[in-house]
């Protein structure tokens, strides 16, 4: 029996749709070759990659401060690194971060906080493999300075991680 497009080439080509040759067996027809899929097929519960700020160092320079946070990859999944909030700015970063590893990430402030306002800080982050997108969220804690200001002196993981 012909396909629905040879059938249909023979009624534009005036021809007969059907054949005495058409009662054959038809061809076998080869398996396709597997394709390599992009991503991995996950069953089961959805794994939320454990990122989160491991260390923090700052030192106050004049009026301003400067951090050093160190942020570890604690999942086996490669991970984008996608930006940070921390005392009310945001930095973009566009790192990838191989599970296990860390990332120390400098950031200079022109001016150190005069209060404690901004007391979270939160790690937006995502999946290589999968693109979910997570954040994880911290509390920062202060170190008051001799004069009117204060340093970070730790940003702490405060679980669980949201999907976002």
């Amino acid at each position: 029996m012909p396909s629905f497009f040879e059938g249909l080439k023979r009624l534009v080509q005036g021809k007969p749709v059907f054949t005495a040759d058409d009662t054959q067996r038809p061809k076998a027809i080869s398996p396709r070759p597997m394709q390599p899929q992009s991503s991995p097929v996950i069953s089961g519960p959805k794994v939320i990659p454990q990122v989160y700020v491991e260390r923090t160092e700052s030192e106050s320079h004049g009026n301003g401060m400067r951090c050093k946070i160190t942020i570890q990859n604690a999942s086996q999944a490669h991970i984008t690194l996608q930006y940070i909030e921390l005392l009310g700015q945001t930095r973009e970063l566009g790192r990838i971060v191989d599970p296990g590893e860390e990332y120390e990430l400098l950031w200079d402030f022109a001016t150190r906080p005069r209060d404690t306002t901004y007391d979270d800080c939160n790690l937006y982050y995502k999946d290589s493999a999968t693109t979910d997108a997570f954040c994880s969220r911290h509390t920062v804690t202060f170190e008051k300075q001799s004069d009117t200001g204060f340093t970070v002196a730790r940003i702490a993981f405060y679980p669980p991680i949201r999907d976002v």
